[in-house]
């Protein structure tokens, strides 16, 4: 009797050997209103936590512990045209035990070029430089990283940013009511953006670029900086 106690308690203490399932349908999807990468997978009923983490070229670019089977990161993180492997299992508990990772590899390829928050498909300006997709040697010739700032609710959202020579920003309009863009100095401005109009400009110069919206001329909120750092 004691013989069975003792056995009977031993394996009630002993850590279970059970496998979560493994990771499957890793799937990527793009989402250009917010400028995210989003990886999602089926969910795996005994698991509450996932790992993540991204490979580029054989480095590791990013990792995640998140609770549900999905995960975002920030499209600045991605290379045109370039390909990346994702590695996602369930995180072991006391219960049950991590599981091999499940791979997943996509070449990821911008639907937004010039972050305009208009797909491609249905942009017929894709790099926002004048001349219409069907007249353009090169659609989607944006310089370097293209940064979005939202106008909206009478300000710049995120209007201040740091970026590298040779980078850009858009400007969309997402009021109801009209805006503009333009250097403090007057260097640079933009035509009247009425509502969903976008416009961008390359920041081809190192320097701190301060700018405002010249038909609010008094509201702080409708002014930002671009600081440019050189290469």
């Amino acid at each position: 009797m004691i013989r069975f106690w003792l056995v009977t308690t031993l394996l009630t203490l002993l850590p279970l050997t059970v496998s979560h399932a493994p990771v499957t349908n890793v799937a990527m999807k793009q989402i250009i209103t917010t400028q995210r990468v989003k990886l999602t997978w089926d969910r795996v009923t005994t698991a509450r936590r996932y790992r993540i983490k991204i490979i580029h070229n054989g480095v590791r670019m990013a990792r995640k512990l998140v609770r549900k089977p999905k995960a975002k990161f920030r499209e600045t993180k991605f290379i045109d045209n370039e390909s990346y492997t994702v590695y996602v299992r369930a995180r072991g508990n006391k219960n049950y035990t991590k599981t091999d990772w499940t791979t997943f590899t996509f070449v990821f390829f911008d639907i937004d070029h010039d972050n305009d928050l208009i797909s491609d498909a249905d942009d017929p300006d894709d790099d926002n430089d004048g001349i219409p997709d069907t007249e353009d040697s090169d659609p989607y010739g944006v310089s370097g990283t293209v940064y979005p700032v939202t106008i909206k609710q009478n300000s710049f959202v995120n209007g201040t940013i740091t970026l590298a020579q040779n980078d850009s920003v858009t400007w969309i309009n997402q009021d109801e009511g009209g805006h503009a863009v333009s250097a403090t100095n007057g260097q640079w401005y933009s035509p009247p953006l009425e509502a969903n109009e976008s416009y961008t400009h390359i920041f081809s110069a190192a320097g701190v670029f301060p700018y405002y919206d010249p038909t609010h001329p008094l509201l702080t909120s409708l002014t930002g900086t671009i600081t440019v750092t050189s290469q």
